[in-house]
């Protein structure tokens, strides 16, 4: 019985409990409203722990994420940050109580693991940078 349970758990889902990403575009907002290319980040690569949302990697554009849901084979996986700014800000409980808040912005990072074979496109934004490439679960 130890057996079954120990090989159900090794050929779940959650078993490979990782991404591997590489940013292969990387798109800037312009005053105008439309987007450029920026090279920032292309061809890097960063590792997101799937039940975690632990972000590491030299290079990694985001933070650890805030994990909203797992994603499995009809849903995407789904987390969200802050910047870093934003959470010394909040553990230094700053005097200045709601203009604290002033530089919050939220980052989203968005994996389809519904998608057929080993490539997952990603997406994932913060506040004027859009980056998109793909991810291998290992």
């Amino acid at each position: 019985m130890k057996r079954l349970l120990l090989t159900s758990l090794l050929i779940s889902p959650f078993a490979a409990a990782d991404f591997t990403c590489e940013v292969k575009d990387v798109k800037m907002l312009q005053d105008d409203g439309s987007l450029t290319t920026h090279e920032l980040h292309i061809g890097t690569t960063f590792v997101v722990n799937r039940a975690s949302g632990e972000v590491s990697g030299k290079f990694a554009p985001m933070l650890d994420m805030t994990v909203l849901y797992v994603g499995d084979d009809k849903n995407a996986w789904k987390g969200i940050s802050s910047q870093l700014i934003n959470r010394v800000i909040e553990s230094g409980n700053s005097p200045l109580g709601v203009a604290s808040s002033a530089l919050n912005h939220l980052d989203a990072l968005y994996i389809q693991t519904y998608t057929a074979g080993p490539n997952k496109p990603f997406i994932y934004w913060d506040s004027f940078l859009v980056f998109t490439g793909i991810c291998t679960v290992f």
